[in-house]
């Protein structure tokens, strides 16, 4: 994904910024899925539910706690992931 280029539109409502993305194909193939997924109207919805989920992950690493835990509500089996990637050493990248 390349770097995102931000331009200012008449059109778009007063204190929000237009980001534009360019990807490639596979790149925008993933996309697509995600938001189907998600069940997102628009790529830019699922971005936006991406980078909440993402935000709402960080801030828990940030608070020490790395290990997602998942569970069926059918089955009551439970997965773990653990070791995020959002953070190191428990400080955000950016």
């Amino acid at each position: 994904m390349g770097a995102p280029k931000e331009t200012t539109t008449p059109s778009i409502p007063k204190g929000s910024k237009r980001v534009v993305f360019t990807v490639d194909e596979k790149g925008l193939a993933n996309l697509e899925r995600v938001r189907r997924k998600l069940g997102a109207r628009s790529l830019g919805d699922a971005i936006r539910i991406s980078l909440a989920l993402a935000d709402s992950l960080q801030k828990e690493a940030e608070l020490g706690f790395v290990e997602v835990i998942t569970r069926s509500p059918k089955t009551g089996m439970e997965r773990r992931m653990g070791g995020t990637p959002l953070v190191r050493d428990g400080r955000s990248d950016g």
